[in-house]
This record gives C-alpha cells, sequence and structure tokens, in this order.
C-alpha cells in the first residue's frame, strides 16, 4: 500500500505546473536554436551575377516608362478575335525608332513573341494572331522618339 502510495507522488512530482512550465520554456528554446540555425544555411547568394547591371536597365525601364505618362491615354492596344490592334500618335509613330512590341507569355515562354514596328504616318498597325495560341500576354510596347526611351505595358487575353 505504501509503495502504491510512493508511485502516486512521484506522478504528481512530474506533473506539478512549475516543471511543465520549464519544459515549455526548454522546448521552445530548443525549437527556436532550430530555426537559427536553419537561417544560416539558407543560401542568400544573389541570382544572377550580373544583378547590378540588370539593376540599372530596370531602371530605365521605369524611366521609359514615366516618359509615356504624357502620352498614356493615347497609346491604345485593343483585341479582336484574330488580330491586335495597336494605336500610337502619329507624332510618335511617324519618326520613332527602335520599335518594338515584346509579348511575353508567363505559361509558356515559346509563346514569346517580338514583333518591329516600323514607322508608319497614321499611328496605327495590325498584328496577326491567328496563329497564336489563345493565352494570358503581358505585351512590352518600347520605342525611342527623339532620342528619349518610353514605354508602355499591357495585359491582355486572347479570345
Amino acid at each position: 500500500m505504501f509503495r502504491l502510495l510512493e508511485l502516486t507522488n512521484m506522478t504528481n512530482k512530474w506533473t506539478h505546473s512549475g516543471n511543465i512550465i520549464i519544459t515549455g520554456f526548454v522546448c521552445s528554446a530548443i525549437l527556436m536554436g532550430l530555426l537559427v540555425y536553419g537561417c544560416f544555411l539558407q543560401n542568400t547568394e544573389m541570382v544572377s551575377v550580373d544583378y547590378y547591371e540588370k539593376e540599372l536597365q530596370f531602371q530605365e525601364h521605369i524611366d521609359a516608362q514615366n516618359n509615356t505618362t504624357g502620352f498614356d491615354k493615347q497609346i491604345i492596344l485593343a483585341t479582336t478575335k484574330d488580330s491586335l490592334v495597336l494605336d500610337l500618335p502619329t507624332a510618335i509613330s511617324t519618326d520613332m525608332t527602335q520599335a518594338t512590341a515584346y509579348f511575353y507569355c508567363a505559361a509558356d515562354s515559346k509563346q514569346d513573341k517580338t514583333i518591329l514596328l516600323p514607322q508608319r504616318s497614321d499611328g496605327h498597325y495590325g498584328i496577326n494572331t491567328k496563329q497564336w495560341r489563345r493565352m494570358r500576354y503581358k505585351v512590352a510596347i518600347n520605342f525611342v522618339h527623339q532620342q528619349k526611351k518610353y514605354s508602355k505595358d499591357f495585359l491582355i487575353q486572347l479570345k
């Protein structure tokens, strides 16, 4: 009988609330130590070797987008069943250089396309999309006008 009471008392000593709190604290400290150790194992190298050059190119792209704000409402890209219609202001389209329309398809890089845009007096461009896959594209219209770069982005869904 005394032996049974001793075992009961010993069990109560381990389940005392102070012991449970200390055990929880020790387990939390061990878990935090493991998490900190895991953070030190993470690879922190840059994604590409020429990161800084790409950053400068991206800044040029941002500057080109800011240059386009005056023409924002005049640059229009509309989709039809089998084509895209791009309208540029005639003041730009008559003497622009290095004009391209880049179509980026995030779902399939094989569907990416680059189209050169020639100078036109009316600023109206038709792009045949009959052979293209019906997907979502990000379109970047880039051109140079009077030695200044311009860029305008669109999101389209071919139907």
